[in-house]
């Protein structure tokens, strides 16, 4: 046994001083994967807006005929259809003009999204509505994935 060289016993300043140290960069990476997260929120609420706008033009207008079963099949599809463009249109911006502006493309796309959703009055507004969500619901699947992986720390990344 070598006693010439000496261990410090931790006590609860060492302690706490380790515990900071490891909340403030995670808080900080827990903001920044916020912002990523959020695409995924708005395609979930625009998932859902078929079923309560059809109900509210039917109830308002006191009638099945407001929103045709065929306009209503419309509806609620149009928005899957339209991803399928965007899939191919992610693939060539994405190696055109890069991850991170694409991510921003995408970002102000859904703000349009979001404006025109908010306008709408009509089942052809809200079809139109639906056509442009589907280009960032594509994107953002693979695009946000992409964007929290390189903004996490590899120590968060499992924590995230």
């Amino acid at each position: 046994m070598n006693y010439d060289e000496y261990s410090t016993v931790p006590t609860d300043e060492d302690r706490e001083k380790k515990t900071k140290k490891y909340w403030k960069p995670f808080l900080r990476q827990l903001f920044v994967a916020s912002g990523i997260w959020t695409p995924y929120l708005s395609v979930g609420l625009c998932l859902g807006t078929p079923t309560v706008y059809i109900a509210q033009m039917r109830r308002e207008v006191n009638s099945t005929e407001a929103v045709s079963p065929e306009m209503s099949s419309w509806i609620s599809s149009a928005f899957g259809y339209a991803s399928i463009p965007g899939v191919f249109l992610l693939a060539y911006l994405t190696t055109r003009i890069g991850r991170k502006r694409t991510f921003n493309l995408v970002s102000i796309n859904m703000l349009v999204v979001a404006t025109s959703y908010y306008l709408s009055s009509t089942p052809m507004h809200i079809i139109i509505t639906e056509i442009l969500q589907g280009i960032p619901h594509a994107c953002s699947v693979s695009t946000s994935i992409i964007a929290l992986v390189e903004y996490t720390s590899p120590e968060n990344r499992g924590l995230i």
